[in-house]
């Protein structure tokens, strides 16, 4: 048997209080607490973790969440 490899996890991660992830298998995004392990998407019901999520956006309180989702999803332009 060999020695299985895991990605190195964010230590900044831990620090931060809200993150914004996108959903690789459907393409939602979402916001949530950096402090939980995992999150699930609520369009497709796919489980994101810390290993296979990439954190597009770290904001400071919930009301800059809000407006990541729709810059990200490009609803509202970046000004």
């Amino acid at each position: 048997m060999g020695v299985r490899r895991l990605r190195k996890i964010d230590p900044k991660l831990n620090e931060k209080k809200f993150v914004l992830i996108k959903c690789p298998k459907c393409g939602q995004s979402r916001g949530g607490e950096a402090r939980h392990k995992s999150w699930k998407c609520f369009r497709c019901g796919y489980v994101m973790n810390r290993k296979n999520t990439r954190t597009l956006w770290d904001p400071n309180n919930p009301e800059e969440v809000g407006l990541g989702r729709e810059v990200v999803d490009k609803k509202k332009p970046y000004k």
